[in-house]
C-alpha cells in the first residue's frame, strides 16, 4: 500500500483492529465485528430467562449472573 492510499487503506482494511461498537474496550478486527458482538462482547445485550414470566430488566451479558443473583426473589414469585 502507498504512503498516499495508506489513510483510505487504514479506514477500509477488513484486518484493523478497531475499538468494539459497544464500547467494551477489546480491539476486534472489522471483519470480526459481528461475531465478536453475538457472541463475544461482555457489554451485548442479553434478555432475562425470566423475561416471559415479566422480569423486564435490561441486561448485558456481563450483568447477568449478578443480576440472576440478586434478582432470585423477584423472580420465584413470577413463577
Amino acid at each position: 500500500v502507498s504512503a498516499m492510499a495508506l489513510g483510505t487503506h487504514d479506514a477500509q482494511c477488513e484486518f484493523k483492529a478497531v475499538p468494539c461498537k459497544l464500547g467494551c474496550k477489546e480491539d476486534v478486527p472489522r471483519c470480526q465485528m459481528a461475531n465478536h458482538i453475538a457472541h463475544a462482547c461482555p457489554l451485548k445485550p442479553v434478555t432475562c430467562p425470566f423475561a416471559k414470566l415479566g422480569c423486564m430488566t435490561p441486561l448485558v451479558a456481563e450483568t447477568l449472573p449478578r443480576h440472576l443473583d440478586e434478582a432470585m426473589p423477584s423472580h420465584l414469585l413470577l413463577a
